[in-house]
């Protein structure tokens, strides 16, 4: 935890991924003091990574007692999107050479550090889900927008990785996200806050741009 904070978590570059499976590897570990040291770890990695990390774990096989621990070590850390722009205490300097390509670009983005696929949300569902949350017609209509949500929601729990921002998926999430918009103001007042909620969870899927 002290490295990570010192020098960033962006210095352990390509190796991220690694100390991530050890990291959540020990968080399951049956050592209090181990257990303890690993979920202060996650809390700062989250702290700096944010919905890149929450995409990585997902895609790890972990037991459900793990994934508490690391849901509340997040919760309980949350995700400072000006974390990667932090002047940290200390410097590594392999790390500012590599950030620097022939181009003199800058360094990795925190979903850079952590490979997840990218998920065209909208083409994954099988239904017409904007459609399904854009109806009004019929007295009943309401249980279509609400049946649209819900595959919403489903499909956005099997995502292990963020969502795709590029070319027709970019435009279709967009129009997603409006017809989602549209419903905060739903008739059905149940519905409301179930968009609310839709909403910033298709947000803490997004790189920082995206969002």
């Amino acid at each position: 935890k002290s490295f990570c904070s010192g020098f960033g978590v962006s210095s352990l570059s390509t190796e991220t991924q690694h100390c991530l499976i050890w990291i959540l590897k020990e968080v399951g570990s049956n050592n209090m003091k181990v257990r303890k040291s690993a979920l202060d770890l996650i809390g700062e990695v989250h702290a700096q990574l944010g919905p890149a990390l929450q995409s990585f774990v997902k895609t790890r096989d972990l037991q459900a007692n793990v994934i508490s621990l690391v849901d509340k070590s997040c919760a309980a850390n949350p995700y400072n999107p000006g974390a990667q722009q932090v002047d940290r205490p200390l410097k590594c300097l392999t790390k500012e050479c590599a950030a620097i390509d022939s181009t003199g670009g800058e360094s990795k983005t925190s979903s850079s550090l952590l490979s997840a696929p990218a998920l065209d949300l909208v083409a994954s569902l099988k239904c017409d889900c904007i459609a399904q949350i854009s109806s009004t017609e019929g007295k009943n209509s309401w249980k279509m927008r609400k049946e649209g949500m819900d595959n919403v929601s489903k499909a956005l729990e099997r995502c292990g990785g963020q969502l795709s921002t590029e070319g027709k998926a970019g435009v279709s999430l967009k129009q997603l996200v409006l017809a989602l918009r549209s419903s905060l103001s739903d008739s059905q007042s149940n519905l409301k806050p179930v968009a609310a909620s839709l909403i910033g969870n298709l947000l803490s899927h997004m790189d920082d741009e995206a969002q």
